[in-house]
């Protein structure tokens, strides 16, 4: 969805966009030496799917809101976590 909002993408290349989004997550993730990935997965979505998005503006923005994105939903569920974990200590204090 990030890359149909800033490129025409049909239906057809959403599989391909998935698949080279999981394949870049898990190289990595197996990157142990880059932390959370960076520049690894950066750097095979914009390889891969150079075809796809023609200009490299197109590329940067689509890669860049990708880490954006997952870096975003990351922060969250650890506020969430926070947030339960907070509740729980004063639920335990209560009692």
């Amino acid at each position: 969805m990030l890359a149909h909002s800033v490129t025409p993408i049909t239906l057809a290349d959403f599989p391909l966009c998935v698949a080279v989004f999981s394949l870049s997550w898990v190289f990595g993730y197996l990157m142990l030496a880059a932390p959370a990935g960076l520049g690894v997965r950066e750097s095979i979505l914009a390889i891969a799917l150079q075809p796809l998005f023609l200009t490299p503006p197109t590329i940067i923005i689509v890669v860049g809101g990708a880490r954006l994105v997952t870096t975003m939903a990351e922060v969250f569920c650890l506020l969430i976590a926070l947030g339960i974990r907070y509740m729980d200590t004063q639920t335990s204090a209560a009692t």
